[in-house]
């Protein structure tokens, strides 16, 4: 490796106004960790805090929701009235006493919303939706905006992946209208475009906003996810992160991670036979699906690259780094301005100050993804013993 890129990662960068220490960070990670209000519980601030000591630069916060019908899953926090002041004060000057910076993240669960835990009547149809409540909706992200910034939260992110409401605007084979917000890119993309400009007039011009967005469509394909990126960029959004694709990413599936999917995630949906045809053929089928897609770290990078040659705003990759030479080797190559990390953190919050200090790192992730399974089942932890043990 060229020592001159060695340290790369430990250089500063900008975040719209903000200075931000170096580039690793914290990627959203649901926590789990909120009562029936949305209210954070007290293991919450807990858990921030060990990774904000850990060195992390920046925290996301996990999905956090803005409408009081647009919760996902239980146990999440939300950001839909001003009750939630309280938590977003704390949360704030919780990790500012490590000189870390904290964003929240913006989320509405749309088609996402879980109907095993939340009811399948909580679910929304966004083939049926009213402009009405696509409007209402678009305020409740600039309140929610404004309640983080009065709260002194440093920026938020929208969040348009995985599945939830603004995802399922952008992706073609969810989004079935024929009015406005349907059809050409142009019409699928007019919601985020419309949350985006709603939040930036409540913060404010210099009040940080970041993107997060997939990166790439369901056939492995960047162009039209990069550019709905410029769109924003072109109005104003200061970073985008990168998430994995729709199924393209090679994120690993263990044996163990299907079992616990029928137990806890939403196998619990399935009839009980396909609930115990995934349990018994669970080995099988994850051997299989490894071997297509076989994991490998940064394993979103060659998506994020395509990001990084078209925008001229920080692009942020997330998705299975852990190591100094592959965060160094993101970096260096030009796939990504900063990295964050989420399943990495959860299993090792103190990793950023590992490598800072070019110390061993323990315990190491095995991206096994079992944590992403519990969500809202209970709160947010490794999973895998032989890591935490």
């Amino acid at each position: 490796m060229n020592s001159n890129n060695t340290n790369k990662w430990q250089q500063p960068w900008k975040l719209g106004v903000l200075k931000i220490s170096h580039r690793i960070i914290k990627a959203a990670t649901f926590a789990g960790m909120a009562d029936n209000r949305g209210m954070a519980e007290e293991e919450l601030f807990d858990f921030y805090e060990k990774i904000a000591a850990g060195g992390s630069a920046l925290l996301f916060t996990g999905s956090v929701y803005v409408s009081a019908d647009g919760q996902a899953y239980s146990h999440q926090l939300g950001v839909h009235q001003d009750e939630c002041k309280a938590w977003l004060e704390k949360l704030a000057k919780t990790i500012h006493k490590y000189d870390a910076k904290i964003f929240v993240q913006l989320n509405h669960g749309g088609s996402g919303i879980s109907a095993f835990q939340m009811g399948a009547d909580s679910v929304l149809d966004i083939s049926t939706v009213t402009v009405e409540r696509l409007q209402s909706i678009i305020n409740d992200y600039a309140e929610a905006a404004r309640r983080c910034k009065d709260s002194g939260i440093d920026g938020v992110q929208i969040h348009a992946a995985h599945g939830y409401l603004l995802d399922n605007f952008l992706d073609s084979r969810e989004n079935k209208r024929s009015d406005k917000y349907g059809g050409s890119l142009v019409n699928r993309t007019r919601l985020l475009i419309e949350v985006y400009n709603a939040v930036r007039t409540a913060v404010g011009a210099d009040y940080p906003l970041v993107l997060k967005i997939a990166g790439c469509d369901q056939k492995g394909d960047s162009a039209e996810v990069v550019a709905i990126a410029k769109m924003l960029e072109n109005i104003g959004i200061d970073a985008v992160e990168v998430t994995n694709g729709r199924g393209k990413a090679g994120i690993p599936i263990t044996a163990q991670y299907i079992r616990d999917y029928m137990r806890f995630g939403n196998g619990r949906n399935y009839k009980l036979v396909k609930r115990l045809g995934g349990w018994v053929f669970a080995p099988i089928l994850a051997k299989q699906y490894l071997r297509k897609n076989p994991f490998v770290e940064g394993y979103n990078l060659q998506y994020a690259h395509q990001f990084k040659q078209e925008l001229q705003i920080p692009v942020i990759n997330c998705g299975g780094l852990y190591s100094a030479e592959g965060i160094n080797n993101a970096i260096s190559s030009q796939s990504c301005d900063v990295v964050s990390l989420g399943r990495a953190l959860i299993a090792n919050p103190n990793l950023p100050n590992q490598l800072m200090k070019a110390k061993h790192l323990h315990p190491v992730c095995t991206f096994c993804t079992r944590c992403v399974i519990h969500m809202g089942d209970e709160p947010t932890a490794c999973c895998d013993k032989s890591v935490v043990k």
